[in-house]
């Protein structure tokens, strides 16, 4: 989502990749207290990324973090001025959150049910316009950024049945690839 948002926005920045089952020690404690990913630093000195300045912002979630990049790129088109499609945007990012999210992650977990995606995917494209190309408006907007990865995902788990796994699988094909 947010390698996608900032190619969208033209934004210089230096990518750290984070290996998500054996993260760095200094993750938590100069980048996120959570130690999820994404975050980010902003602003401060430039220094490498694996030695963030604690002087830099600190940004984490990535929904917060879309909407921190379209602020901090208003040019970029990331979310429109228009008060009522900046509304259906951040509309499609909670219904992608709730609808599509949710219920994937639940599901490859095993504990959710894969007719909980499809109602989930029934939602969205009631909320996707007739003979438009992006999730809301005329351009691409922080919602295309939100469920693309999603949809990545959704296309992996059809294809190969990752979901189908017995409940707590799902950790070891992600270390096995």
């Amino acid at each position: 989502q947010i390698e996608l948002a900032l190619a969208e926005a033209n934004a210089p920045h230096v990518t750290y990749e984070v290996d998500l089952f054996n993260k760095p020690e200094w993750f938590a404690s100069k980048v996120n207290p959570v130690g999820k990913v994404p975050a980010v630093t902003y602003g401060g000195p430039n220094v490498d990324p694996d030695d963030p300045s604690p002087l830099s912002a600190k940004i984490a979630e990535s929904n917060v973090i879309l909407e921190f990049l379209a602020d901090l790129y208003p040019d970029s088109g990331l979310l429109p001025k228009d008060p009522v499609l900046r509304a259906k945007v951040r509309f499609f990012i909670d219904a992608t959150t709730k609808h599509i999210e949710g219920p994937f992650f639940a599901f490859i977990r095993g504990s959710e049910s894969y007719d909980n995606i499809l109602k989930g995917i029934e939602f969205i494209q009631e909320l996707l316009e007739e003979g438009r190309d992006f999730a809301a408006g005329d351009h691409y907007t922080i919602a295309d950024a939100c469920i693309s990865p999603h949809l990545a995902r959704l296309k992996i788990v059809i294809e190969t049945d990752l979901g189908r796994a017995p409940a707590g699988a799902f950790p070891r094909e992600v270390e096995s690839d």
